[in-house]
């Protein structure tokens, strides 16, 4: 049996304290350097979690015929931990938090209202055309606005698919990568995938319209595949 002297004991007892306070001394000096980075990215997943579940109470109190995108575990705790200041920077450079697409004459003074404001009352920062957009502003610089925001809600109604620019707006969320959390308002998710139902009319009538350029339909069409 090898039997070591206790002055070598002596020695490992203090190697081993001073790499447990280098291990410590790194792991602060990390925190500080880098904390914020932690922090923010941390922040990001709790924002969509609190969307998510935003968007599932809002949808509770409507008629029951909602579908939202997406699934969550996130408890009413969630709320008070995102709660940013009125300090707090956009996440990723970002001017809006999120940005909801929607037809103005299906959600606009009901369901979507409601999510937009309860939204900004939790202090994350939601685009809606009908507030944000400047007076005199063109409708495309909503485009922009969607390249301006981190995450993309389209509010998926039976009348969606017939304006245009809402079509435009979800293909320039795919186009730019973006966060996309669906919301079906009346409608199937298959009826968006597949064209079918109130958007299989709506194509129809882009496609047989003499003006409009069928590669861009063609692209609505993947974009809301995806």
């Amino acid at each position: 049996c090898l039997v070591l002297p206790s002055s070598f004991l002596v020695l490992l007892a203090k190697i081993r304290k001073m790499v447990i306070f280098a291990a410590l001394f790194i792991a602060l000096f990390m925190t500080v350097l880098f904390g914020h980075v932690f922090l923010q990215r941390i922040k990001d997943f709790l924002q969509e979690d609190v969307l998510r579940m935003l968007l599932r109470q809002f949808s509770a109190n409507q008629n029951g015929n909602e579908v939202i995108g997406g699934k969550t575990e996130a408890g009413e705790e969630v709320l008070l931990l995102l709660t940013p200041s009125p300090s707090s920077p956009k996440a990723g450079g970002s001017e809006f938090e999120v940005f909801l697409s929607f037809r103005g004459e299906d959600t606009r003074k009901g369901f979507t209202g409601h999510l937009h404001d309860g939204l900004e009352e939790r202090g994350i920062s939601t685009f809606i055309d009908c507030k944000k957009l400047e007076k005199g502003e063109e409708i495309n610089k909503l485009l922009e606005y969607v390249d301006r925001s981190k995450i993309i809600v389209p509010i998926f109604s039976k009348c969606f698919a017939e304006s245009k620019w809402c079509l435009k707006e979800v293909t320039k969320s795919v186009e730019c990568g973006k966060e996309i959390i669906p919301v079906f308002f009346g409608v199937e998710p298959s009826d968006v995938r597949n064209q079918s139902g109130p958007f299989k009319s709506a194509f129809k009538d882009h496609q047989s319209n003499k003006k409009q350029d069928q590669e861009e339909v063609r692209k609505w069409k993947e974009a809301l595949k995806k």
